[in-house]
């Protein structure tokens, strides 16, 4: 009986032996045979890497064809987590070598390690390190496993801050870009246009990647290349862009602004100039202030400078997505719409005393008056009353139509990332949807010398400057000539397009440039400014009243008068005076494009008197002033239908009317 049991035990202990021996064999065979594929590549995978070569972006040239923005190889350092054991203390190591903090480099590797990367994938930690760090971090190699250095085609912007706000910058993917962009072959690591050109032409212009299958020692270092695939660079842009002006548009932007925040505006900190060619619509120059240096995106911003950007505005294109009031920029059209609707004539006299005869008698900016004044003196000395009485006549719907008629209110049609903004054109339609209230009439007198509702872009003043400069051609503004392949075969060429020929007469534009060009002459608002300077130019000074601080500076021209080939807008965000703001920028960019000999001392203090302090808003029950003697307005045109209703006849006109804040401002 005992023996069977024991037996029986046996066979159990044998059945159990073999059950064990059979699944080890299955499972052994199942690894050598169907799992073989996958554990070789494993193994290779210990010893063969594949690096990514990225492509050389393209390259952007400017007019002259000289490189601006270029591409050079530097090297980067980076971390392969599969190859490091403890990387607290690689990092440790390495950090100090870097000039890093240990925290700025952790936070890059938990960054890569949040987005899945594979283990064999490089963490970036730093790119362009010199060859000094780079001696430093091949003599501690043994204390370093997993870092790898490798040369990288990295972005070179040759004048550093030059058009930042146009060019833009470049840096890593994000997650949430990658989301959209992964469909277009973006993958985690690509470096990519941000804002600007760079952005929006970065399909163009990245290339395409290449790469390298290397065989690595037991630290990764490379033994042996197995396969390469050559990276394909981008193609390159040539831009309108002239670099000498551009240049020294920046500088005068810059000295003219520290000068201005010296005398007496210490809150001049931004700024917007642009030029444009009348003839075809190619923007010359464009720069805003406060400017950035793209090149500090390339070695790598830490996480505080980065926050520390944050909420300055540095990204801010002003000329193309700041919107303002124009000033007296916007009285040439005032006059075009006077002349051409047969509400004025170029002989036609108005008498300025100081004060507007209308409703609470809004001052001009020269409260002893300008005398009798006619249209070309009104542009010349900025007269305020003139523009009032021209407003009057011609009512806000009359004056909306022209505005829209020169593109303000719209956009220009610029590509360009960010987008820019439309701004807006004031109208009795405009004020009852925005804020559900009936237009008065005496806004019209605020909107007649360029302040109230107005909001538009410097892009949209320079480009109604080039049409007046033109005589009524508005174009579409362009930044990019044309797009060449890297074996210089041209891709595409972009020509000029006329969004619409304005129907105003020869006679008319003949006029409002006369009066601009007098601007710049003896008596002019920026005479001081331009009166050595050899080539005419037309223009006109501008202050805009500005409800958060200080008044915005302006400043438009274009020369020659006879042929004008560039046309310039300025604007100094509380810069105070348009001709001691802006004036000298103008007059440096001009210097510069027309290769006009530098004086040796500008005069920049103000070419007229400071402007009158804001006249106080009539209380409810003062007295409503009456209407000066007919003597005040002295009109050479007699016939009926050019006579204006008085201000009786206005049945429209509400008590409201004579608390509208209406003032004048000097130039």
């Amino acid at each position: 009986m005992t023996s069977m049991k024991l037996e029986s035990r046996l066979k159990v202990l044998l059945a159990f032996i073999i059950t064990i021996f059979v699944v080890i064999s299955l499972r052994l065979g199942y690894l050598q045979i169907l799992q073989n594929e996958e554990f070789q590549r494993l193994s290779e995978g210990n010893r063969i890497r594949l690096i990514t070569q990225r492509a050389p972006r393209g390259q952007m040239f400017d007019s002259d064809n000289e490189p601006i923005v270029s591409t050079r190889y530097a090297y980067t350092v980076s971390l392969v987590p599969m190859e490091i054991k403890n990387m607290e203390a690689v990092i440790g190591e390495l950090s100090p070598l870097l000039n890093m903090t240990h925290k700025d480099i952790r936070e890059q590797v938990e960054a890569a390690q949040k987005k899945k990367l594979p283990s064999y994938y490089p963490i970036p930690v730093k790119t362009d390190i010199s060859d000094e760090t780079l001696v430093k971090i091949e003599e501690k190699s043994l204390e370093l496993p997993g870092v790898m250095i490798e040369e990288q085609p990295v972005r070179d912007y040759l004048q550093g801050d030059f058009a930042s706000h146009l060019i833009g910058y470049v840096r890593g993917i994000d997650e949430e870009e990658l989301k959209v962009m992964k469909k277009d072959g973006y993958k985690i690591g690509d470096i990519i246009g941000k804002m600007g050109l760079e952005k929006l032409y970065d399909k163009l212009i990245r290339g395409v990647d290449g790469g390298q299958q290397v065989e690595v020692d037991n630290r990764g270092r490379p033994v042996k290349i197995l396969g390469q695939k050559n990276p394909i660079p981008g193609n390159d842009l040539y831009l309108t862009i002239d670099k000498t002006l551009q240049i020294a548009t920046e500088k005068s932007m810059q000295e003219t602004m520290e000068h201005v925040q010296k005398n007496g505006f210490p809150n001049a900190q931004k700024a917007a100039a642009v030029a444009i060619n009348p003839k075809n619509g190619k923007i010359l120059a464009m720069s805003s202030k406060t400017s950035f240096d793209p090149n500090l995106f390339i070695k790598g911003l830490p996480k505080k400078k980065w926050e520390e950007m944050q909420g300055t505005g540095w990204s801010n294109n002003n000329v193309t997505i700041g919107e303002y009031p124009p000033g007296s920029p916007f009285k040439p059209l005032m006059g075009i719409a006077a002349l051409e609707e047969g509400q004025v004539t170029s002989d036609e006299t108005i008498t300025c005393t100081g004060r507007y005869w209308l409703w609470h008698k809004p001052r001009c900016w020269k409260s002893s008056g300008h005398g009798k004044v006619d249209i070309y003196k009104a542009l010349q000395q900025s007269c305020n009353v003139y523009f009032y009485e021209m407003g009057n006549r011609l009512g806000i719907d009359v004056i909306s139509r022209y505005a829209k008629m020169f593109g303000l209110g719209e956009k220009t049609g610029l590509a360009l990332i960010p987008e820019e903004k439309p701004g807006v054109v004031p109208s009795k339609e405009w004020k009852q949807e925005t804020y559900n209230e009936p237009w008065y009439p005496g806004e019209t007198l605020s909107i007649a010398i360029g302040q109230g509702f107005h909001s538009y872009t410097p892009l949209q003043i320079v480009n109604y400057i080039a049409t007046i400069a033109n005589e009524g051609t508005l174009y579409r503004p362009y930044v990019l000539d044309r797009i060449v392949t890297p074996e210089g075969k041209l891709l595409k060429q972009y020509d000029p397009q006329v969004r619409r020929q304005l129907p105003i007469k020869k006679e008319t534009f003949e006029i409002i440039k006369e009066g601009m060009s007098r601007v710049t002459q003896p008596g002019g608002t920026a005479y001081n400014y331009f009166k050595d300077f050899p080539i005419p130019v037309g223009g006109k000074t501008g202050t805009a009243q500005n409800s958060q601080g200080d008044d915005h500076g302006w400043f438009v021209c274009f020369a020659p008068v006879d042929d004008p080939q560039i046309a310039i807008a300025i604007l100094v965000e509380q810069g105070g005076h348009g001709g001691s703001a802006a004036g000298p920028i103008a007059r440096a960019m001009l210097d510069a494009f027309f290769g006009i000999e530098k004086p040796q001392e500008q005069d920049i203090s103000p070419s007229q008197p400071l402007p009158q302090q804001p006249q106080p808003v009539p209380a409810q029950n003062e007295a409503v002033q009456t209407p000066p003697p007919s003597e005040a307005i002295e009109s050479q045109v007699t016939s009926e239908e050019n006579q204006q209703p008085s201000l009786q006849e206005h049945s429209n006109i509400s008590e409201e009317d004579s608390n509208l804040p209406i003032v004048g401002t000097g130039e």
